[in-house]
């Protein structure tokens, strides 16, 4: 497949694609990938990132989102009968 340098009509991006496609006459379609930018760390992020535990994340996102809402509702029901128990505890 060639390309033909020519002129061209610019396709505005979606709000959810920051790629640019570009129609060149003649109707070749071609995709205007921008260059991958290098970010320095952010020293706040990386502090925090210290505490995280990573495993328990990534644990979490093998399961579907209906087994994390099922996780969910087990751990607000413990939370509420353990908050019962300290009640009755406390008289």
């Amino acid at each position: 497949m060639k390309l033909r340098v020519g002129r061209a009509r610019r396709l505005s991006p979606s709000r959810h694609d920051s790629h640019e496609w570009v129609i060149f006459t003649g109707g070749t379609l071609a995709l205007m990938v921008p260059e991958p930018v290098a970010l320095d760390p952010d020293p706040v992020i990386e502090a925090y990132k210290r505490d995280v535990d990573r495993t328990l994340l990534r644990e979490n996102l093998k399961l579907s989102p209906e087994e994390r809402l099922l996780k969910l509702q087990d751990f607000v029901r413990f939370a509420a009968n353990l908050r019962e128990a300290g009640r009755l505890a406390r008289g």
